[in-house]
């Protein structure tokens, strides 16, 4: 007899992170909390011929992604001696997170579709559907349609930054339209856009102002679009130093880089607990070689600090002692 781990055994599951993000490729999973009664034979599979999972019989398995960017559903078959088997499947995200290397953005111009940019000119006009819409400014707006596609991303959201002058947006999933009314000359509108799975987040700004504006684009920075190929590994410490203080720390920490090379600042930092899983993303502006990291609240344990310099990953582990 086959059942699945609901309602009363809902106990019995499949321990291990929900995500395995570069630059890890491989994480251990167990089937926990098993029947104590009788003895339990446990068999592991996957759903993607692409990743690996070793052993196949046991406790616990380890699954390696070799590659594979995506989710994978990791099931334990458990077979007690009483007669009884119990399906428990887990579902796995791989990969890394959404940036602006795996995204992209569109939009329709005088009805042709183009590449959406991070500054973008309305030229398409429309007037309310009156006798007097066509010759009444007031009632005559411009607009776009536009959207971001991205195929590591769980979800797309649009969201609201700023703005002046009379202006509208209205968001559908990763659509979102733009609308800016013709008697407000040199208005615009700042949205943005996340991208999201279970590695991280990344946000993305678009500007839009109308034709004829002479409203000036703002210069805004993304520290992920400077990386022209992406990194596939970390960088040692014996190449490249880092200071984390105080370490052990209770809580809060300084990151900072121990040389001095051109065009190398902080840029992003990310901690991840021992399970592989971020527990704190942020990006920098400026050039800084030195950052304040506030960790307090989270659990007691050993972490592993990421630093992207804007040419290299660099990592170095963390005690924090609560």
């Amino acid at each position: 007899m086959a059942i699945r781990a609901t309602l009363g055994l809902a106990q019995m599951s499949v321990s291990g992170t929900d995500a395995i993000c570069l630059p890890l490729t491989s994480s251990t999973y167990t089937a926990v909390n098993l029947p104590a009664c009788g003895t339990n034979t446990v068999n592991w599979t996957k759903n993607i011929s692409q990743v690996t999972i070793s052993p196949l019989t046991g406790p616990s398995t380890t699954l390696s992604t070799n590659g594979y960017a995506g989710l994978v559903i990791l099931t334990a078959t458990v077979v007690n001696s009483n007669g009884t088997t119990t399906i428990l499947p887990k579902t796995i995200y791989t990969g890394t997170a959404p940036s602006c290397s795996t995204r992209t953005g569109y939009w329709y111009v005088n009805g042709n579709q183009t590449a959406l940019s991070k500054c973008n000119i309305l030229t398409q006009i429309r007037c309310a559907n009156s006798p007097s819409g066509a010759n009444n400014p007031s009632l005559c707006e411009y607009y776009a349609n536009a959207w971001v596609e991205d195929p590591t991303a769980t979800s797309i959201v649009w969201s609201y930054v700023s703005s002046s002058g009379y202006t509208g947006w209205t968001a559908n999933g990763n659509q979102v339209e733009v609308t800016i009314n013709t008697n407000s000359p040199n208005a615009w509108i700042r949205l943005k856009c996340t991208t999201s799975n279970a590695c991280g987040s990344y946000n993305w700004d678009f500007w839009f102002t109308h034709q004829g504006s002479t409203a000036s684009c703002p210069v805004y920075y993304d520290p992920d679009c400077l990386i022209i190929s992406r990194p596939t590994g970390i960088v040692t410490n014996s190449e490249k130093n880092i200071i984390l203080s105080p370490n052990p720390t209770s809580g809060q920490f300084t990151v900072t880089l121990n040389f001095n090379e051109n065009n190398t600042n902080i840029r992003r930092v990310i901690v991840l607990n021992k399970m592989g899983v971020p527990v704190y993303s942020k990006y920098f502006a400026g050039n800084r070689k030195a950052e304040l990291i506030n960790m307090t609240g989270m659990p007691t344990d050993v972490y592993t600090v990421r630093i992207f310099d804007g040419k290299d990953w660099l990592t170095k582990k963390l005690s924090l002692r609560q």
